[in-house]
């Protein structure tokens, strides 16, 4: 079935159907279908409610971690467009998420070690994936460096407090920042 907002809606309600690509959620990585993502996980009779939060997340993270700038400023614009028609304390909160990330995405800036650890969960793990987080401490420069594993999957994400900026890699671990 090819991806489009009709199919979407159908695809929403039927547990029968799927999409051709073999990583589905990815199906579903583009801006122009966020709206019709919230509306339908906005709605408690959707029987792939939980599935379509999941698909957000994973969108959200997929899009900060590999630093997809153009993609991320079109999701601001669409949730900025659709904010009125979040309507339950899940959206909510996944909107007021993005919104903290992607403000410290747009303007660096000094973080708490809290809001990086926060930051670092959301980013690699967030309330649906099934990973272990682990968090590792910092490196000699001060960045502080995070691991999210699930074999055979392995990223490590790092994010400096000083002025909150992040990076990761994927499987080995880096011995400073700027490397």
């Amino acid at each position: 079935m090819e991806v489009t907002i009709e199919n979407i809606h159908q695809w929403a309600y039927d547990e029968n159907l799927h999409f051709k690509n073999q990583d589905e959620a990815s199906s579903f990585y583009n801006p122009t279908y966020i709206p019709t993502l919230v509306e339908l996980a906005g709605k408690k009779d959707c029987p792939k409610q939980e599935r379509i939060q999941s698909i957000l997340e994973s969108y959200i993270q997929e899009s900060f971690l590999k630093r997809k700038t153009e993609v991320l400023k079109e999701i601001n614009e669409k949730l900025q467009e659709i904010k009125p028609f979040l309507n339950t304390q899940w959206l909510v909160l996944w909107f007021v998420n993005f919104q903290y990330i992607y403000n410290i995405y747009q303007t660096p800036q000094r973080l708490t070690t809290a809001a990086c650890d926060k930051i670092a969960h959301d980013l690699l793990i967030g309330h649906f994936t099934q990973r272990t987080f682990k968090k590792h401490g910092p490196l000699k420069d001060g960045a502080l460096e995070y691991s999210a594993e699930a074999t055979p999957f392995k990223l490590y994400l790092y994010i400096h407090p000083v002025d909150g900026l992040w990076r990761t890699s994927k499987y080995l671990r880096l011995l400073k920042f700027d490397q």
